[in-house]
């Protein structure tokens, strides 16, 4: 019998708190050429609305909201945390709406019917953010241990150990990463 697989989501914070920063021409346009290379492996669609809202001079790219999203869905409904991390990605790279903002991110939860986390994101309950910071603490451990440098980052773990798996794989079929998964 096969063991189970479980996925955890861990943010890094890498673009939150001090890697936070705000959208010059150079970076908007770094980040449209890497989300055009990402859609042409992927099929994950980047829209031009994104690009015309989010991709600009001045917009903030900061991940902190969606960070404290995740945290918050993990405290209330931790199975839907995956269901939260694509609403969450939809609502920035297809319709453009900036997740660097509190309000609209849990307005995104609330879309996806993850209402009791969207209302702790805007009472700034402690608890979701103390959860945020162990679980970015947690991720950003990992990445050092293994030398990651980049989002997304798939660790995979066994009992004590962990081992980096290639990104490469993240970016190719389903089939293709789930082999990857399953030999380690």
């Amino acid at each position: 019998m096969q063991a189970r697989t479980t996925i955890t989501f861990l943010a890094t914070g890498m673009f939150a708190g001090e890697g936070a920063r705000t959208m010059d021409a150079g970076f908007a346009a770094y980040a449209w050429d890497n989300d055009r290379r990402i859609e042409a492996l992927t099929g994950q669609p980047f829209s031009h609305v994104y690009r015309e809202r989010i991709l600009q001079p001045g917009i903030a790219f900061d991940s902190t909201a969606a960070a404290l999203a995740l945290a918050a869905v993990g405290l209330d409904a931790p199975q839907r945390v995956f269901d939260a991390y694509k609403a969450i990605q939809h609502a920035r790279y297809v319709d453009g709406r900036d997740t660097s903002v509190r309000e609209e991110v849990a307005a995104v939860l609330d879309g996806a019917g993850l209402s009791a986390p969207a209302k702790r994101m805007r009472a700034a309950d402690p608890e979701v953010l103390a959860y945020a910071q162990c679980q970015i603490a947690h991720g950003r451990r990992l990445m050092a241990a293994h030398g990651a440098r980049g989002v997304p980052t798939l660790i995979l773990t066994a009992g004590e150990e962990h081992r980096i798996l290639p990104s490469q794989y993240l970016y190719g079929d389903r089939e293709t990463l789930l082999r990857h998964v399953n030999i380690a």
